[in-house]
This record gives structure tokens, sequence and C-alpha cells, in this order.
């Protein structure tokens, strides 16, 4: 089988294209993430149950604690499904979010 220099080229660039996050979601490891991800976002999801049983300010901050949560959970769980338009940093919560939450539970002590 010959190859030519044109599929040798299509396929360089092929390599090229693919970002680092997507080549680490391919291996094992990137497996493993994925899986803990996906057992991160239920474990949001449960928080978000607990917080539906709960009143006051108490529901409010485990509403924000599993909204945060959640959104970890679902960056690591969709590590597979990037592509070249969307980073994991799109899909994790922001700074502002952390915060909110943080202040939340200082708010219950």
């Amino acid at each position: 089988m010959k190859v030519t220099k044109d599929q040798i080229v299509r396929l360089i660039k092929e390599e090229v294209k693919k970002t680092e996050m997507k080549q680490f979601a391919s291996t094992r490891g990137g497996s493993k993430v994925i899986a803990a991800g996906k057992r991160v976002r239920i474990a949001g999801e449960a928080i978000r149950d607990e917080a539906d049983a709960q009143t006051g300010r108490m529901a409010e901050t485990l509403s924000t604690i599993s909204e945060f949560i959640e959104g970890v959970g679902s960056a690591l769980e969709g590590l597979n499904s990037l592509d070249e338009s969307s980073t994991l940093e799109d899909r994790l919560p922001t700074v502002k979010e952390y915060r909110m939450m943080e202040k939340a539970i200082r708010r219950l002590k």
C-alpha cells in the first residue's frame, strides 16, 4: 500500500487539530476522570434532592452547593465531548459562582 504525500499531510493536520484535552479524554486516565465526573454530578443531584426537602436558608445553601457541584461534575463528565469551539473552562462554574457558594455556607455559621 502506497501512502501519498497528501494523505500524510492530511493525517498530520488531523492529529494537530486534536487538543491535548481531547487526547487525554481518550486515554485510560481520561476515562477515569470522566467516570469520576459522573459520580460528582450525581452527588450534586443528591444534594439538590436534599435541598428540596429543606426549608429556609439551608435549602438555599444546599441548592447553591448542588449547582456548583453538578457544574464541576458535568464539565468533567463531558471531557470527551469537547469540540474545537468549546473548552473545559467554558463548562466549569465561574469564580463568581464559587464565591456565592462560599458566602452561602458562611451564612449558616
